[in-house]
């Protein structure tokens, strides 16, 4: 049983992080710009709101995930102006210099803790969760909490080792691509996630 519950929160956890939303798209551009360990703990701070999330929908937090997307509202529209600033911020610095300095032990705990709050700003994970959760039968149980846990340590697993993949990844082809090339792709990626920026603060309106 417990093997399998983990192997299922695993499989979770990969499929939630696998389509690239806008703070995807925040961590493959640190990567270009910044290097691996940039990319890597913004990956991180990811797995780390999903498992958070995860964890609300499997042990039946019902009145903080009740009050969380109470505020859906307010949370999408701080959510979507924060990333559409930074957007606009990459956009604006995607030919400086400093765009390109390696990832120091202070920037990687900026780059994991922004990830974390910016991901944490859509507690419509938390249906996702719930949803996904339901359909493969996934309830939650006082009987058993051990096994509530390795779920959510499986969530964070999948959606960590999907980051680990993707950043090395784009670590390895920054190596191919010339000095100019990385500063098209940091204009593309600052406009695209001034663009999703806007669209998330925008969809908040008709949420309400």
């Amino acid at each position: 049983m417990e093997p399998s519950i983990f192997i299922k929160g695993f499989l979770i956890g990969l499929v939630v992080a696998a389509p690239l939303g806008p703070i995807g798209i925040i961590c493959l551009q640190r990567t270009f710009a910044k290097g691996y360990l940039s990319g890597l703990f913004s990956g991180l701070g990811i797995s780390t709101a999903d498992a958070i999330y995860g964890a609300f929908a499997v042990f039946g937090a019902t009145a903080l995930s009740g009050f969380l997307i109470s505020q859906q509202f307010w949370l999408r529209l701080l959510g979507g102006m924060v990333v559409c600033g930074l957007g606009i911020r990459i956009y604006g610095q995607a030919a400086c210099p400093k765009m390109s300095a390696p990832a120091n032990n202070k920037s990687c705990v900026g780059a994991y803790f922004s990830a974390l709050i910016l991901t944490l700003m859509n507690p419509a994970l938390i249906i996702s969760f719930a949803a996904i959760f339901a359909g493969l039968g996934i309830a939650y149980t006082n009987a058993n909490p051990f096994s509530n846990l390795l779920l959510v340590i499986g969530v964070f697993l999948g959606s960590a080792i999907w980051w680990v993949f993707l950043s090395g990844m784009a670590s390895h082809l920054k190596t191919q691509f010339t000095d100019a090339f990385i500063r098209k792709s940091n204009y593309i990626s600052g406009a695209l996630i001034a663009a999703f920026g806007v669209v998330f603060a925008v969809s908040a309106i008709f949420l309400k």
